[in-house]
């Protein structure tokens, strides 16, 4: 979205003697985008074309801010790919009084600042960019579910099934990224493999690890999906 500049209001110094001032500032939209606020997610995921944009101003720690002047400090995980807000976005809920699944729009202003704007409209997943991982597809060929075993669980790969391993031998990869509810990117090495009768497709080193960062254990269903299936090695994985 093209840059533009709108004023808001925040609150000026309070003597004790004085009513609160108020003054208007003019702050430049930099970059706009359309994001949402989940109750269940620990991060919030931002838009990697309008990050790519702005990356070069950004620091690991970033402001937000609504439009009471209510400030927070979170942490913004320096991805390009998949820009994330890891740090501080669950403090968020009691912090801006966010009681349900909330439709968001964030400006960056300069500085390191994004302003914070809920959207009144009632959360659907279908409105959101296709950039976000509740995004609902209508059909999403590339992805498959997997029943973790004891030895799934604990094991350091990961079998897959023939048409997640067609897709993945198609595409030329050697390695996938997945990230999971506790938003963290965890590199993880494809096993290829080919005997005389049959092939192997596995996700191999960092699958244990994955594993673990997220508390995934036996009998938990999960849900593997390519977040952009257009040349893009990551995988979104969860648990349904």
């Amino acid at each position: 979205m093209a840059s533009s500049s709108s004023s808001f209001s925040i609150n000026g110094p309070q003597p004790q003697t004085m009513a609160p001032s108020t003054r208007q500032v003019e702050v430049k939209n930099k970059g706009k985008f359309v994001t949402a606020y989940i109750i269940d997610q620990p991060y919030g995921e931002m838009s990697p074309k309008i990050i790519e944009k702005i990356y070069h101003e950004l620091e690991e720690e970033v402001v937000v801010f609504d439009s009471e002047n209510r400030s927070l400090k979170v942490k913004f995980n320096r991805s390009i790919q998949h820009p994330l807000i890891v740090g501080g976005w669950s403090e968020m809920r009691a912090h801006f009084g966010i009681d349900r699944n909330r439709m968001l729009v964030m400006t960056y202003v300069g500085k390191n600042r994004f302003i914070l704007d809920f959207l009144n409209q009632e959360f659907n997943p279908n409105k959101l960019p296709t950039y976000h991982s509740y995004y609902h597809f209508a059909v999403d060929p590339v992805t498959f579910n997997v029943t973790l075993t004891p030895y799934l669980a604990s094991g350091s790969q990961l079998s897959l099934n023939k048409d997640f391993a067609t897709y993945i031998r198609n595409s030329g990869f050697d390695s996938v990224v997945l990230y999971g509810p506790q938003g963290d990117e965890v590199p993880c090495k494809l096993v290829l493999k080919n005997s005389r009768n049959k092939e192997y497709t596995k996700i191999g080193t960092g699958w244990k690890n994955f594993i673990n960062i997220n508390g995934f254990v036996a009998g938990d269903v999960l849900n593997l999906k390519f977040v952009n299936k257009a040349n893009s090695n990551l995988m979104k994985v969860v648990k349904i």
